[in-house]
């Protein structure tokens, strides 16, 4: 009985000793794209970049224009992974 409360205590702290480790991992790094900080120009000429013109808000700072990735297609969003199973997205 003795051998079978130790083991519980055991697996408790070892549960909460990787549950702490797991909390201060930092997090990724942001992926930095092939379209950031592009001028129109550039934007457009690069495949994969899309500009998006500049825009006011009302009451609000104005918003310049910036290069993005160009939005993908909601079939290839989804991919082939598990879950798609190729039926007719609604639209």
């Amino acid at each position: 009985m003795k051998k079978l409360f130790g083991l519980a205590v055991l697996v408790a702290l070892t549960g909460t000793a990787f549950h702490a480790l797991q909390a201060q991992t930092p997090p990724a790094p942001a992926v930095v794209s092939a379209c950031t900080g592009n001028d129109e120009v550039t934007c457009g000429r690069t495949d994969g970049c899309t500009w998006l013109p500049g825009f006011k808000v009302t009451g609000a700072a104005d918003v310049a224009g910036y290069c993005r990735p160009s939005p993908r297609s909601l079939k290839a969003r989804r991919g082939t992974g598990p879950g798609n199973d190729g039926a007719p997205v609604k639209q």
